[in-house]
């Protein structure tokens, strides 16, 4: 994987998080619908993504939580999954689960990384 630097050029880390297999599914679920929508989003990175996090249980034990690596640029492109998800489910009449389960999963993931590696990462080259 390569990584993005901050404004010192040091290399923004990745982190790991233990994700549980229905997170996973969810995300994949999110990777689902950007492709289906034809979202401008980077289409083999999304692929990559779809790809290790369909991987992750191919074990078939679904009980126990795996790490997962993720760059702050796939968190970021997740994230961004996850706000177009929530907007084209205004309509439906679950819309507040979907609201509230999508900000939820895009906290948690801007969570891993601080305000100042986000803002470093938006920052112009």
């Amino acid at each position: 994987m390569t990584g993005r630097t901050n404004r010192h050029g040091e290399l923004i880390p990745h982190r790991v998080l233990d994700l549980p297999w229905e997170g996973a599914e969810a995300l994949r679920t999110t990777l689902g619908i950007v492709e289906d929508n034809e979202v401008p989003l980077d289409a083999e990175l999304c692929a990559g993504l779809d790809r290790r996090l369909r991987q992750l249980f191919d074990d078939g034990d679904r009980s126990t939580p795996r790490p997962f690596e993720l760059s702050i640029h796939e968190a970021d492109t997740l994230v961004a999954g996850l706000q177009f998800t929530e907007a084209m489910s205004v309509h439906l009449d679950f819309f507040d689960m979907v609201q509230d389960t999508c900000r939820f999963v895009a906290d948690q993931l801007r969570s891993l990384w601080s305000d100042d590696e986000w803002a470093a990462y938006h920052a112009p080259s």
